[in-house]
């Protein structure tokens, strides 16, 4: 078959004796220090070999091949994928290449979004990207790990000819890449072997089957499919691996996973109408206060027999819901699709877990959304499935940073760098309306039109439309060593990037992040620590106590700069007054007082003068164009570009 196949590479001499009679033609790529690009089409140098041997290759098995040699140079240290990306766009943007053949890569666990958008695109416009898998068998490389392009490793054969289809794995082919005479500069030759050569020999082969141009990817692999040899051993396991025998992810996987785990508008789908309970928990007590703030319609609200929340029996929510504390009857149950269940297991008082189990037991039968942010209850609920209705038809909303997830997400290539502004809302202590305050922020600017994209360390968080919950607080559900903290949220914040295009992205932490005379709570500092470096805020809001003294203040932020380097933008003051009351046996109790609004003024005023940085009220809404102009005037400044990876050439 007469196809044309591009060699992206750093060269071909076109008059090599191996090359005679062969259709070749050729280009260069320039890429200058200032990353200007220039095509030329006049140079014929082969600048290591690497190329005269790619072309030899497969010239040597389709002699009809029409070859294209595009050389990438660069006048800086090393070829960028940068200018592999301008090279494949190249292809792509003629009419009549069906095969581009990379015989290189970059062995990284982040690959560039433009060397995945361009070689996407190609796929996309029916070309084969044919590249080599690194030579470790254990290290990703791309791009013959992305989902659109055809990976190759060494294989043991018996013809040239032969090669080996795996399905379902990062690494799709196995060819000829032993040790071999290929063609090098200077018209010599050269005793080789690796990856390099097996890709180059697939690419000859593919250009003999390809009839028509065109093709999908999924038509490409059932062609490939169809001709592949059973017989080819996979020369990694003689050496003691087998590592490209991995699952891998087509597109549509990974965009669908992306979607499912990181955009609030793709996994809320399944709620309609929602139910609380029980009501007195600090979480859901925050729903209930800020019900017009949730992305759901609440309308039913649910509490236990025996509650001291201080909640009363005829109490009603601001839509006027009055707070049910027994279980629902049949009318209330119908009024809901879906239940937000809190900590209902941690109660001691038989009549509240009594009820508990009842509420849990008909929702199964009746086959109820649940939206769960305890493991224990989630636990009871699969156990009681079978038991109750083993054709339950309903879902489960689990809020958990698990092992599983955190392996996907590394499983996903191609996305963009960060360039989202980061805002995060932090705090001298616990109990400090954090999580309001940024409830307020998120309010402020989507009335405004700008589109915010939430992550929460509140269990809370999925109610009010967040993009990724990250429950760090009491009975966490991140269950990753803090080590994988980092790359697991890095990760998270550009899928977020990518599929919800956000002007900004919001957090906020727990707890504080200085250990305090009183409160010992190494562990929760050391968490909300973690998270800060994770996510690298641009800017904060530092959430204060009226007793806050000025140096806790101080050490705060200037911990929080160290860390990750984030300037504090304004301080938002809570009315309640915390005083921490030493018992006979040496512990510490919390006692919070609300403060008379003459003495909330005042205070503010106070620290405001002491800090000489603003100090406000959060939930005033008088602060509405202080708070927006704030942010604004922040986040004007544009992100530094960041530096391209170097690409490692596969021998």
């Amino acid at each position: 078959m007469r196809n044309r196949v591009a060699i992206i590479d750093q060269g071909v001499q076109i008059d090599h004796p191996r090359l005679a009679n062969s259709l070749i033609s050729q280009i260069t790529i320039t890429e200058s220090t200032e990353g200007i690009y220039q095509i030329g089409h006049n140079d014929s140098d082969d600048l290591t070999g690497h190329g005269t041997a790619i072309a030899g290759i497969i010239h040597g098995i389709n002699p009809l091949a029409e070859l294209l040699s595009i050389k990438i140079t660069s006048s800086g240290t090393g070829v960028k994928t940068s200018l592999i990306a301008k090279a494949i766009s190249y292809c792509t943007a003629l009419d009549d290449i069906e095969i581009i053949n990379l015989s290189l890569g970059v062995p990284s666990d982040d690959p560039p979004q433009d060397l995945y958008l361009a070689c996407k695109k190609a796929s996309e416009n029916g070309i084969a990207v044919i590249a080599s898998a690194y030579h470790l068998s254990s290290t990703n490389c791309y791009p013959a790990f992305f989902p659109f392009v055809f990976g190759v490793g060494t294989g043991l054969v018996t013809r040239k000819t032969q090669y080996s289809f795996i399905k379902d794995s990062a690494i799709n082919i196995l060819a000829k890449g032993s040790v071999q005479r290929v063609a090098w500069r200077n018209s010599s030759f050269r005793i080789a072997s690796g990856t390099s050569y097996a890709t180059a020999h697939f690419s000859g082969i593919l250009s003999t089957l390809i009839e028509n141009r065109g093709m999908s990817y999924l038509e490409l692999e059932k062609l490939i499919e169809r001709n592949s040899s059973n017989d080819v051993q996979n020369l990694n396991h003689f050496k003691g691996g087998n590592k490209f025998l991995v699952q891998n992810q087509s597109l549509n996987e990974i965009e669908r996973f992306k979607k499912e785990h990181f955009s609030f508008q793709n996994k809320s789908k399944f709620v309609g109408k929602v139910a609380l309970y029980p009501i007195s928990e600090k979480e859901l007590k925050t729903i209930m206060e800020q019900e017009h703030l949730c992305s759901f319609e609440i309308v039913l609200y649910l509490d236990y027999p025996k509650s001291f929340s201080g909640l009363g029996s005829d109490q009603k929510s601001k839509n006027k819901h009055r707070i049910v504390r027994r279980i629902p009857n049949e009318s209330e149950f119908d009024s809901f699709d879906t239940i937000v269940l809190g900590y209902i297991l941690d109660d001691d008082f038989e009549a509240n877990l009594l009820m508990s189990i009842a509420i849990v037991a008909k929702c199964i039968e009746q086959s109820k959304n649940f939206i769960v942010w305890d493991k224990t209850t989630y636990d009871l609920i699969q156990d009681q499935i079978p038991k109750i209705n083993p054709s339950y038809q309903g879902k489960i909303y689990f809020s958990e940073v698990s092992e599983e997830l955190f392996t996907k997400i590394q499983g996903i290539p191609g996305l963009p760098k960060m360039a989202s502004p980061i805002l995060s809302v932090v705090g001298t202590s616990s109990k400090q309306g954090k999580f309001t305050t940024q409830l307020r922020v998120m309010e402020i600017l989507t009335n405004e039109g700008y589109k915010i994209s939430h992550v929460g360390t509140e269990p809370q968080s999925f109610l009010f439309g967040s993009d990724l919950e990250f429950p760090i607080g009491y009975k966490s559900t991140v269950d990753l060593i803090d080590s994988n903290w980092i790359i697991f949220l890095e990760k998270g914040l550009r899928c977020i990037q990518d599929i919800n295009t956000p002007d900004l992205i919001l957090t906020g932490i727990q707890g504080g992040v200085i250990p305090r005379d009183n409160q010992q709570q190494s562990g929760y500092i050391l968490s909300a620590l973690n998270y800060l470096i994770a996510v690298n805020p641009d800017y904060v809001i530092c959430c204060i106590n009226p007793t806050d003294t000025k140096k806790i203040i101080n050490r705060t932020l200037q911990t929080i700069r160290t860390f990750c380097g984030a300037k504090n933008l304004f301080f938002a003051m809570t009315p309640w007054q915390t005083e921490f009351i030493k018992t006979k046996n040496g512990k510490y109790v919390v006692h919070n007082r609300l403060m008379s609004k003459d003495d909330y003024k005042k205070r503010m005023d106070q620290m405001e003068k002491k800090l000489k940085s603003p100090v406000i009220n959060i939930m005033d809404k008088n602060n509405n164009d202080f708070i927006l102009s704030s942010i604004q005037n922040a986040f004007t400044a544009e992100k530094e570009p960041k530096e391209y990876k170097q690409v490692t050439k596969i021998p």
